[in-house]
């Protein structure tokens, strides 16, 4: 589902260091648009439940049942993946885990 071979890792880390207001890199078309439909049809069907924070009004899922949501979390977990992402930020990824979230108006 990720393929961080096809990432250009040197500019993502780039990236990373020069963030404003604080370190990120914005990687586009991580997943493929097939992949991409395959997720928002998962998302619309995952169980989601109201969740209130200081700032924002969302519903969230707990964790994941939805195929393709698994997927997404597994794949991100990858061993290329977490080695992709630790060169790009200069920290170590052990896990990677996940819930969905739905911003209401």
């Amino acid at each position: 589902m990720i393929d961080p071979a096809t990432w250009d890792v040197a500019a993502l880390a780039a990236a990373w260091r020069g963030g404003e207001p604080f370190a990120h890199a914005a990687v586009d078309g991580v997943v493929s648009e097939a992949a991409l439909a395959r997720l928002r049809d998962g998302i619309a069907h995952e169980p989601h439940w109201p969740n209130r924070g200081e700032l924002f009004e969302m519903m969230a899922s707990g964790e994941p049942t939805v195929p393709a949501l698994r997927e997404l979390i597994s794949a991100l977990g990858s061993a290329e993946v977490r080695a992709a992402v630790g060169a790009i930020s200069g920290r170590a990824l052990v896990r990677a885990d996940g819930n969905s979230y739905v911003y209401l108006a």
